[in-house]
């Protein structure tokens, strides 16, 4: 409600908002990554996980692309703006099948691989959709897109990189 009536706390809201979705998400996928590396029953597990996890942080995103729309005075109805919600959707995917390849590569550390991930796509989603609405819904050109993917590798990156050094 806020950030409707006072323009300049929009930043600062949507940048909560982006934090907490991306590291929700971030926990999700760890979750889940650790079911693989159970033994007997964690191929088993895996399968329900992935899915569960698949569809949590799609809906996290979706949410966080239209709080992030209505902080900027877009209604709130998934129907009226699900042409912007749909790349978020085909993203997800997208990002999903980048972190199962992560952990089939680096299984001792999948899940960390894997939250770093989520947490990338999702802290990409919440910057792309802040973009959309500051710019009036035009399209966001390509150069930004490759700037936010690249900010949001490199923070995740030293996420992970900091979670694995205070584990030792």
């Amino acid at each position: 409600v806020l950030a409707r009536d006072y323009s300049l706390l929009r930043d600062n809201i949507v940048s909560l908002l982006i934090g907490r979705a991306a590291k929700d998400s971030a926990a999700a996928a760890a979750a889940s990554g650790l079911t693989t590396s159970l033994p007997f029953v964690g191929a088993f597990l895996g399968l329900f996980a992935v899915s569960g996890e698949t569809i949590y942080i799609t809906a996290k995103q979706l949410r966080l692309a239209l709080l992030i729309g209505a902080i900027y005075g877009r209604p709130i109805d998934f129907f009226a703006r699900i042409g912007e919600l749909l790349p978020v959707v085909g993203g997800a995917w997208g990002w999903r099948i980048l972190a199962r390849e992560a952990v089939g590569f680096i299984p001792a550390l999948g899940a960390v691989a894997k939250a770093a991930i989520a947490w990338s796509g999702t802290y990409t989603v919440g910057k792309l959709s802040q973009r959309f609405y500051q710019i009036n819904e035009q399209q966001i050109n390509s150069d930004y897109r490759e700037y936010i993917e690249a900010e949001a590798r490199h923070l995740a990156q030293q996420a992970a990189l900091d979670c694995l050094k205070s584990k030792r």
